[in-house]
């Protein structure tokens, strides 16, 4: 679906205006949308976008002097939103859905926690590698946090067995950003996983990627296919 851009810039204004950016990463198809449209990938046209926009707040404790953004959110058109069974909470106009997310803690059975920026963040497996692997893109005058496109195809990997009917358009995505990526990175960011994700990720690629390859030595490492 569409998007008209002015709606991610209307979010990113509300997000600066407190001084939020520098604290969280825009995660999911927006930050493909980034590849695009900066210099990060040249060539690059992303798979699309969707109505769901997603960002993971770095640290619970930053910025270190506590700040809303609801009325800034509310001044550009966005309604709060808030679930009282789960605690789950978002901002939503006619376009778009933003959500805050946060690395999962323990199990996360806990209640969500409270964030410096003024809502609660939805607990998310897997996000830490976002957290460790990102890049900083200019955008319409803005500085935004973003996964590098290594990262991203890593992640999609590990997750993918639980997407349900969102695990073929996902496949697509990898595929189409692989021909772009580093693959120095790649293994970069591979070898910086736990055991059980590097598990998934050698699944993924077994099952769904055959433009790489997984090469076994002293370390396992990932190959783009030469013939491929």
């Amino acid at each position: 679906m569409e998007i008209n851009r002015e709606s991610l810039i209307s979010v990113l204004s509300a997000l600066n205006e407190n001084g939020v950016l520098p604290y969280v990463i825009l995660v999911g198809s927006w930050a493909e949308f980034l590849y695009g449209e900066t210099a990060l990938l040249e060539g690059f046209s992303s798979y699309g976008k969707t109505t769901d926009m997603d960002f993971l707040v770095r640290n619970l404790r930053k910025p270190p002097q506590k700040v809303s953004i609801m009325d800034s959110m509310e001044r550009a058109g966005f309604l709060y939103e808030e679930d009282y069974i789960t605690g789950n909470s978002k901002f939503v106009n006619e376009e778009l859905e933003i959500e805050f997310l946060i690395c999962q803690m323990g199990d996360g059975t806990k209640e969500l926690p409270a964030t410096n920026i003024g809502v609660k963040a939805q607990q998310i497996t897997h996000m830490d590698v976002a957290n460790r692997f990102f890049t900083t893109v200019e955008y319409e005058g803005f500085k935004i946090n973003i996964p590098i496109p290594e990262c991203y195809v890593i992640q999609k990997m590990i997750i993918n067995h639980k997407r349900g009917y969102k695990q073929i358009p996902d496949q697509e995505k990898v595929a189409s950003l692989i021909p772009f990526i580093d693959i120095d990175m790649l293994n970069t960011v591979f070898r910086s996983l736990s055991r059980k994700e590097k598990q998934r990720v050698e699944e993924y690629i077994r099952n769904n990627s055959p433009e790489l390859r997984i090469e076994s030595g002293k370390k396992v490492c990932l190959v783009i296919k030469k013939n491929s």
